[in-house]
């Protein structure tokens, strides 16, 4: 059954804020989060400057869909402006901390947390996703590789081909799945950050969470606030809740290398950045 799409309020009829009635408590690669200063019940998600307008509308309807169909998550409540910038108000989740502060916070939790991560993963990959607001895959990674820069236009017939041929399965994607964009407090933990949620395999998802724990660069070591090792424990964790203990690193690793040269099309372009795995991935899996 398809969900009916939310109304969404136009850009050009967003709600103009006073954004001195705002407390800044965090900043990120394309938005700073605020708190109401009055209101504990709402936050703001205010993005940069430069950022795609159409995104942030994409956003607010993605969340939305996504709080509708019961994925534990904050709800969207209103597209606003301030100061010449574009935002989204949330509902607020109080006393919250993401998984990966509660690891860096306390090293003890991270058998825990990593669990509690994996199986809400799993309760998320195995939900159908059938409303048209949520793009499929393979549509998201068509148009990432449109934008794609570092892709040779010779080379893009090859990609995106590569891309059709990939599963037709039509299950709930996160986009950006790693244990920062979950929040817990003492009412439950929540996915966070949805812009990116699509329909399609959850291995496309599970190639970015690979990606994020094995990597060796300082700068993922300080968004996630965890070191490589801790990051390398919190797979080694994760795989065995999620795939079952039986399975190995290498047989997951088998799975997933594909779907990781496809996932970093859009992580080159979100980040306009790329690196040597990512053309190596290319040449092995889809431009052989």
């Amino acid at each position: 059954m398809f969900i009916n799409p939310p109304i969404i309020i136009s850009i050009m009829e967003a709600r103009k804020i006073n954004l001195q009635e705002w407390e800044m408590f965090g900043d990120g690669a394309t938005s700073d989060s605020y708190n109401h200063r009055t209101n504990p019940d709402v936050m703001l998600k205010l993005f940069h400057a430069g950022y795609p307008e159409a995104n942030v509308e994409i956003e607010f309807q993605r969340t939305q869909v996504v709080y509708d169909m019961g994925i534990r998550s904050p709800k969207a409540i209103e597209l606003v402006t301030a100061d010449g910038l574009l935002g989204i108000i949330y509902q607020r989740i109080q006393n919250k901390k993401s998984f990966n502060r509660i690891i860096a916070d306390d090293h003890s939790q991270l058998e825990n947390v990593i669990t509690r991560f994996a199986n809400m993963t799993k309760l998320m990959h195995g939900t159908p996703c059938l409303d048209p607001i949520i793009p499929n895959y393979k549509q998201f990674y068509l148009d990432a590789l449109k934008l794609n820069t570092y892709i040779p236009e010779s080379q893009k017939p090859t990609v995106a081909n590569y891309i059709f041929s990939m599963p037709n399965e039509r299950y709930c994607i996160h986009g950006d799945l790693h244990a920062g964009n979950v929040i817990s407090n003492p009412d439950g933990d929540f996915f966070i950050d949805l812009g990116s949620f699509t329909s399609g395999t959850p291995y496309i998802d599970l190639s970015m969470y690979y990606f994020v724990t094995h990597s060796e660069d300082k700068f993922v070591e300080n968004i996630h606030h965890n070191d490589h090792k801790t990051l390398m424990q919190c797979w080694d964790v994760f795989r065995r809740v999620y795939f079952g203990s039986n399975v190995t690193e290498q047989q997951v690793e088998d799975v997933l290398m594909p779907f990781l040269a496809v996932r970093s099309i859009s992580l080159e372009v979100e980040a306009h950045h790329t690196e040597p795995l990512f053309d190596e991935l290319r040449k092995k899996y889809i431009l052989r």
